[in-house]
């Protein structure tokens, strides 16, 4: 978290006071004039989905509009630094495993945003390549890290829940194509400057979904067998009907155990 909203209540500003007739401090263009008059837009959990920074839509009652930004004088030196990265954060507010689809929730936010206590987020973005970025937020809004998460989640979610998880580290190869998958997956203008900082072409080969293509994979790399694959594929389908991917995984899932490795990732690599 890099603020607490109730504490800087009285430094936070609409947006529209800032830019003239902006609803809205995701959207690029006002964004970017933000930026330019010295100001930096709040993000709330609301206000992102999985690989999503800028969803339009509301979830339910909740709008994800991020109406309120704050100057970067009144966040100090090393706040403001590392909102000029792109950041992995989470939704520390995702609710009961019963009423919500997902547990985890995870996206890259863009230069110029700050995350209010309801994300957890880096603050040393500095520090890493940009593809460990991809290659975590790949891993956490997989179906494979999720499940192992929901039993521990009451509404909250925290780092010593997810520190519970138990990860196996992608060998290196698959790690390049699950940073690739989240980058086919994240949506938003600004993701076209990570495709040009990861020097990868803007055209996609896509043959299916590439969150899919992260679960299968991630599934291959725990060591799931195809029926705990599909016990972990059972439990989302039943609360995500609109989303009927089931079948698609288990049939790629599949191909990779016939095929190997090696041959599925250069089949199905989107670049």
């Amino acid at each position: 978290t890099d603020l607490h909203r109730t504490k800087e209540t009285g430094e936070l500003v609409e947006v529209g006071n800032i830019v003239q007739n902006a609803v809205d401090g995701r959207l690029p263009q006002v964004r970017a004039e933000l930026i330019s008059k010295h100001y930096l837009v709040t993000y709330q959990g609301r206000s992102m989905q999985q690989f999503n920074h800028l969803p339009l839509e509301k979830a339910g009652k909740w709008d994800p509009k991020a109406t309120l930004a704050i100057p970067m004088a009144s966040c100090g030196t090393d706040v403001a630094y590392r909102a000029a990265f792109f950041r992995l954060a989470v939704r520390a507010t995702p609710g009961h495993p019963k009423t919500n689809a997902r547990s985890v929730v995870a996206c890259l936010l863009p230069p110029g945003a700050l995350a209010t206590n309801s994300l957890l987020v880096e603050t040393n973005p500095h520090l890493r390549p940009t593809a460990k970025a991809l290659l975590a937020l790949a891993m956490l809004n997989s179906k494979i890290i999720d499940f192992q998460i929901r039993p521990h989640v009451q509404a909250n979610l925290n780092l010593k829940l997810m520190e519970q998880c138990q990860v196996v580290t992608p060998a290196p190869s698959l790690g390049s194509t699950l940073v690739h998958c989240a980058l086919a997956a994240v949506q938003g203008q600004d993701m076209k400057v990570l495709r040009l900082e990861q020097s990868l072409p803007s055209e996609l080969h896509l043959q299916t979904d590439p969150r899919v293509l992260i679960d299968v994979l991630l599934a291959s790399v725990q060591g799931l067998s195809r029926e705990q694959f599909e016990a972990v594929l059972l439990h989302f389908s039943r609360q995500e009907a609109a989303r009927p991917e089931k079948e698609t995984a288990l049939a790629l899932f599949d191909e990779l155990q016939s095929l190997g490795l090696e041959a599925f990732t250069k089949k199905h690599d989107p670049y």
